[in-house]
């Protein structure tokens, strides 16, 4: 694991300050999520990374992402390439260790085919939305929710559940596991109705069913006049939640990377062509 000390200055610790309830003063995280391409060698081991944007990343976080690189392992499965390239994202955390010091790291990453043609991806067909928990637009709170889905050769939903719930706008203390199973079960409910149009060939094509891991993105938007603040390159207040196990779920390599490394609004499909194992 690659961390890297590094000083913050106002700019990173007001833009995650309002993470912190006043009552629990345990310093809140910061991350960001990043996209680019890995260039992977025959024999599993990276030959090159190119981040999306350079030029919006912190020097600091590209030295990071770059260094952690140079231990990932993949087994590749392409016949006939010399050099196997993935569409990845990388989930980075700013952990306070002192006052005005933060330790970055690379959380979780995530990889998908590059390119994949028509036909060999699996697409969603009918997708309605969740509804927002009424609890949780009480507190004024929002999240994120990460879930893993099992999708039959008919299209249809055969297993879905959450697996991760992060917070993007703060709960209390005292209800934030009641409300992040509100969250989780408000997803889970409207995508066990959602139906996807299912790959036709390439490789994935003749499996007898395939993961998908879908965020479903809860957001409450006082004013729409307001520009967000979620810029890519840029430091988000980060309250992640704990990883939920899901019994119905047999193959674990499968999911070995962290859950919450896929950018809100798409899904990812699990088990292509690139697998990291190391």
């Amino acid at each position: 694991m690659v961390r890297v000390l590094f000083q913050v200055g106002c700019w990173l610790l007001l833009g995650v300050s309002a993470m912190a309830s006043a009552a629990a003063p345990p310093r809140p995280w910061a991350s960001m999520l990043l996209s680019g391409t890995v260039d992977v060698n025959p024999d599993g081991v990276v030959r090159d990374v190119q981040l999306d944007h350079p030029e919006k990343i912190p020097p600091v976080v590209l030295g990071v992402i770059r260094q952690t690189a140079k231990g990932w392992r993949f087994k590749v499965d392409v016949t006939g390439k010399v050099v196997a390239r993935a569409r990845m994202s990388v989930r980075i955390v700013a952990k306070p260790v002192e006052r005005t010091k933060f330790a970055i790291e690379v959380e979780g990453m995530d990889f998908t085919d590059d390119s994949p043609t028509d036909g060999e991806q699996l697409l969603e067909k009918f997708a309605p939305a969740p509804s927002y928990p009424r609890d949780a637009v009480s507190l004024g709170t929002s999240a994120t929710v990460y879930v893993l889905v099992r999708v039959g050769r008919d299209g249809h939903v055969l297993d879905a559940g959450a697996e991760q719930v992060n917070f993007t706008m703060d709960c209390p203390q005292s209800s934030r596991k009641g409300i992040a199973n509100l969250f989780a079960h408000a997803s889970e409910l409207a995508i066990r109705r959602w139906t996807f149009i299912v790959p036709t060939k390439g490789p994935r094509a003749g499996d007898p069913y395939w993961y998908v891991r879908i965020p479903v993105a809860y957001h409450l938007d006082y004013d729409a006049t307001r520009p967000s603040s979620n810029e890519y390159g840029s430091w988000q207040p980060y309250l992640p939640g704990e990883r939920r196990p899901l019994p119905w779920l047999k193959d674990q390599s499968l999911v070995a990377s962290a859950p919450d490394a896929v950018p809100d609004g798409r899904s990812s499909l699990l088990g292509g062509t690139l697998q990291l194992v190391q």
